[in-house]
């Protein structure tokens, strides 16, 4: 179904729709570039849409996810300070409506905000497990909720459900999903190539090498040039026997 406001137009004439595909394209190109900028300079379409549709949970979900992705691209305090802000654009947007991929990507900035210290694991561990449970409730189907389950698993300890063989199970069934994910105009439609590359990853850490390098070899092919298949996975595969 899609979300409300996506029929209205602005008195520009600019669909709120075509607001929300421009930031979510550009999010995507920014990242698969390996470029904060590119991020940055994308998510603030959806803010400057956000000027004309106020209320547009669209846009308002863009506008977090853009600073996750931008987070992901950033390091030390600026990374903290940008997903961070993630989080607080996003618990606004899930006031607008509740989308799965918003629920995910929540989880996710509560994963990253952990950052190896045992003080943020008890409160940013169970919130992200919290905010999983939630999008899986929302969006049980939906493959960018599993990529991001699988994701965390990978980095997750065993006592949080973490493991490499936890991760390559929600990162198969997210590529399953994929085959048949046909979103609306203007919905989240990212992931896939990712999810080859976090399935690499987690068959690496399981010494599966011979697998890896196959299942990263059709992410390359799916997104020639990923930043984060090249820089972030490459490498681990390359190593694993």
């Amino acid at each position: 179904m899609l979300l409300m406001a996506l029929s209205d137009v602005a008195q520009d004439g600019i669909p709120v729709q075509q607001w929300a595909d421009s930031a979510r394209a550009g999010i995507e190109a920014g990242f698969a570039a390996g470029r904060a900028d590119q991020v940055a300079a994308a998510r603030r379409v959806a803010e400057r849409g956000l000027e004309l549709f106020p209320k547009d949970p669209l846009l308002k979900h863009y506008e977090g996810y853009g600073y996750f992705r931008e987070g992901l691209l950033r390091e030390g305090d600026a990374a903290r300070t940008t997903l961070e802000r993630s989080r607080e654009v996003l618990n606004d947007a899930l006031t607008l409506q509740e989308l799965p991929e918003s629920r995910a990507v929540l989880s996710a900035v509560h994963g990253n905000l952990i950052g190896g210290s045992v003080f943020r694991a008890i409160r940013h561990g169970r919130a992200s497990t919290a905010e999983m449970d939630r999008a899986l409730s929302a969006g049980p189907q939906n493959p960018r909720v599993w990529l991001l389950k699988g994701a965390g698993a990978l980095f997750a300890p065993s006592m949080f459900g973490g493991g490499a063989d936890q991760a390559e199970v929600a990162l198969r069934k997210a590529i399953v999903l994929f085959a048949t994910d046909k979103p609306a105009p203007g919905m989240p439609t990212w992931g896939l190539a990712e999810a080859h590359g976090y399935l690499a990853l987690a068959l690496a850490k399981q010494q599966k090498g011979t697998e890896a390098r196959a299942v990263l070899a059709e992410g390359l092919r799916l997104a020639p040039g990923h930043a984060f298949l090249l820089t972030r996975v490459q490498p681990d595969v390359a190593r694993s026997p």
